[in-house]
Order: C-alpha cells, then sequence, then structure tokens
C-alpha cells in the first residue's frame, strides 16, 4: 500500500467561517521511506488570520504571487492518486481540503478513508501527557528541525508514522481513521 501523508497550513481554523487553505505540502510513502514530495504555497485571496500568521509565518508577501488552489488542485489530485491518505489531526486538513475540492467542483476526500496519525499516536502511546506532533516526535527519537509549515510537517508527520507502523500500527490501521473516542 502507498501512503501520502499531507499537511495544510490555512488562513484560520475553520473552513466554514471562510478560512482558506495558503499551503500544502505532501510526501509519498513507500515502504518505510519517503520516494516523493509535493510541495506549494497557495494564494487564497484573503488574508491570513493573526492567529494563524502567529503559527505558521507565512506573511502576505510570500503568497501573493502564488498559483490560486484551483490552479493547485489537478496536480495534488495527480500526486495522491492511487495513494492512502494520512495526516496529523486529518479531521483539521481533510475539512479545508473538502471545502476546497468542492468550491473547484471535484468530489471529496472520503473522512473514513483516511488515517490519522494522531489517533494511531493516542492509541499507541497511551502514557504522552500531550499529544501535538512534535511531542510525538520527540517521545519517538525523532529529531524535530521545524513545525508549522506543511511539508515540513507532512515529513515529520510522516517519521512519525513510519516509526509508529514499525511499532505495529498496522493492526490499528482500521480503528485509527477519524474515530476520535
Amino acid at each position: 500500500m502507498k501512503y501520502v501523508v499531507f499537511d495544510c497550513e490555512t488562513t484560520g481554523l475553520s473552513p466554514l467561517s471562510g478560512d482558506r487553505i495558503c499551503e500544502i505540502g505532501a510526501v509519498k510513502l513507500e515502504g518505510s521511506r519517503i520516494s516523493d514530495q509535493y510541495w506549494h504555497l497557495v494564494n487564497p485571496q484573503r488574508e491570513i488570520s493573526y492567529e494563524a500568521y502567529m503559527v505558521n509565518k507565512i506573511v502576505p508577501s510570500m503568497i501573493k504571487d502564488a498559483p490560486t488552489i484551483d490552479e493547485i488542485l489537478p496536480s495534488f489530485l495527480g500526486f495522491i492518486s492511487g495513494s492512502k491518505l494520512a495526516a496529523y489531526n486529518a479531521g483539521f486538513d481533510i475539512s479545508f481540503l473538502n471545502s476546497e475540492l468542492k468550491a473547484c467542483g471535484f468530489n471529496p476526500v472520503e473522512l473514513k478513508d483516511a488515517i490519522d496519525i494522531y489517533m494511531l499516536a493516542r492509541k499507541m502511546l497511551p502514557n504522552l501527557n500531550r499529544y501535538p506532533l512534535w511531542n510525538v516526535a520527540r517521545s519517538l527519537d525523532i529529531s524535530v528541525v521545524t513545525t508549522h509549515r506543511a511539508l515540513a510537517d507532512a515529513q515529520l508527520a510522516a517519521e512519525v508514522f513510519i516509526k509508529l507502523f514499525s511499532l505495529g500500527a498496522g493492526n490499528l490501521i482500521g480503528s485509527a481513521s477519524l474515530d476520535y473516542r
């Protein structure tokens, strides 16, 4: 099975309130190695909230000449074709991806088909106090260099996914989709 681990940076916290993707990054996994990567800044055609900027540090000058999401989605869909999607806190990223897909006339991603690496971590590492991606990575002895940028977070989430898989996560894949219980 091929997997694509992806991450989105956004203009805010909710696509329902008009927030949009401003950066998308993804890595393709073949076995236990990253075989390819995808990255784009995206012009969201709206301002990035101060709160989002404080997290992702994406400024208007970085995205003003970037392609819009409708220009990006065909190549992103090509990149993920034939692969199972995974993300850290997948519900967040997939809600934004689906909002953009729908707005551009594409079919949404089925939530039940996505793997939530956050849920895998919670199930496999029940004794951690907190589950932000960087903390889970460090608990697995994975070096954390950069966070809160789409490609860096996708790469880090992929490394966590690979490590969890080596520890037996394959047995939990069916129960670690978007079951937040």
